[in-house]
């Protein structure tokens, strides 16, 4: 992907400067990498679903220890 060409030019560019602890270079590559990351879907979160706090562990834990789903086989609830 040519986009993905040219950022990595950029940070073969910048590394002098991070070398020397420049800390706009930092910055620029910090970006650069985030920029990166959208590219390829990377930072994708999936949508909160009604009903359920992403915040809660227990149904998580359940459903990795077998005891909310039988022997804990991977489910559509969790695979999105």
């Amino acid at each position: 992907m040519l986009e993905l060409e040219r950022l990595d030019s950029y940070l073969v560019g910048l590394e002098p400067r991070i070398a020397k602890g420049d800390h706009q270079a930092v910055n620029s590559a910090v970006r650069i990498s985030e920029r990166r990351s959208r590219l390829l879907g990377l930072d994708v979160v999936p949508p909160k679903e009604e009903g359920r706090d992403p915040a809660d562990l227990s149904a998580l834990m359940a459903f990795l220890t077998g005891n909310g789903h039988g022997n804990g086989a991977r489910t559509q609830e969790y695979d999105a």
